[in-house]
């Protein structure tokens, strides 16, 4: 920048700033500059605000219209699917079935956690609810606050782990007789 010069008690315009406290002022002084121009320009709205939808938010607690549980030791793959009424509610009544199946809890299921059984609870819940429903990757990745691409490996987990577990080999199909 330009050096400054003295030419009475008044400086250059483009100087260097002599303190701290000038350099703060000049960017807070910049910054409303840019904030108020921005506002003043014209910024198109949101694709939610024109199409008039929100993105749907993930259940806090498991819907009242579930039926009664079914205790997961004594219950069988086609016991728990027969649980499930599609006609509302779909992903709470998914969480509920895989909860009873694998004994995680629903919270821990839409959780952070990356233990072991979490994770692959949680896995086998994406791959339910991409079997039943027609929802995309982005969509249930949402639900679980995940990436669509973590859906998608969640998917390929479920089935290659199904080759070695029965149990989860029995869950998957009577998923995809009862629905499919």
């Amino acid at each position: 920048m330009k050096a400054t010069t003295m030419t009475s008690l008044h400086l250059e315009t483009a100087h260097e700033p002599r303190s701290s406290a000038e350099l703060i002022a000049r960017y807070r002084a910049a910054r409303q500059r840019l904030e108020s121009a921005g506002k003043a320009s014209k910024r198109r709205p949101p694709i939610r605000d024109l199409v008039g939808t929100e993105p749907a938010t993930v259940p806090r607690t498991i819907p009242s219209q579930i039926s009664a549980p079914i205790p997961a030791a004594c219950a069988t793959p086609e016991d728990l699917v027969a649980t499930i009424d599609l006609s509302r509610g779909k992903f709470g009544r998914i969480l509920k079935m895989v909860s009873e199946r694998t004994g995680v809890s629903i919270a821990d299921i839409l959780g952070e956690g990356r233990r072991a059984p979490i994770v692959a609870a949680r896995q086998e819940a994406m791959w339910a609810v991409k079997t039943i429903t027609n929802w995309s990757l982005p969509r249930i990745g949402g639900r679980f606050n995940r990436d669509h691409t973590t859906v998608l490996h969640a998917i390929r987990q479920v089935e290659a782990r199904a080759d070695q577990d029965a149990d989860l080999r029995a869950f998957m199909d009577a998923v995809k007789n009862a629905f499919c």
